[in-house]
């Protein structure tokens, strides 16, 4: 991460000055790849709710548990999902946020964390995949999601 930090930041530089070419294709392409600078890692923090404008009220270091960090990403993702609009969008937003994270900090528990709850399905997927509008009523969605599960069994037995 350090050494891509630096490349980041002279790409940048010579960015302004001139075209970087093959210099600035690199970097795309590792970021493709998933590498990440010192400023990712900050803002992916921030995209949390670390920091003093953020909802935690708190500055993100290495000495904030791997638990609260793990607690921080869940509750980004319930919030998302009061927001029908952009659910998906926050969602993915604070699971590469997470992902950064865990990876900056090299923890296996945030990895495993990060791997089991990433596709986890929000209320927009559910919504698409009981293909229902999303302003239908719980009972509703309740009897769809009944009739649905009947019709599985129905034709799993066939």
């Amino acid at each position: 991460m350090k050494y891509f930090s630096y490349l980041t930041t002279i790409v940048s530089k010579l960015g302004e000055t001139r075209d970087a070419g093959p210099l600035d294709e690199l970097v795309v392409m590792e970021q493709s790849r998933g590498r990440f600078t010192f400023d990712n890692v900050e803002e992916a923090a921030r995209k949390l709710g670390f920091g003093p404008e953020g909802d935690l009220r708190l500055d993100y270091d290495d000495d904030i548990d791997d638990q609260f960090i793990e607690e921080a990403w869940k509750d980004v993702i319930k919030r998302s999902w009061r927001d029908p609009e952009n659910c998906a969008e926050i969602a993915r937003t604070a699971n590469e946020a997470f992902r950064i994270l865990a990876e900056a900090r090299g923890s296996v528990r945030l990895m495993k964390a990060w791997e089991n709850g990433k596709n986890k399905m929000n209320p927009e997927q559910a919504y698409n995949t009981l293909e229902v509008p999303k302003e239908t009523d719980d009972a509703m969605l309740i009897t769809v999601f009944g009739l649905r599960v009947s019709l599985l069994a129905f034709y799993s037995q066939a």
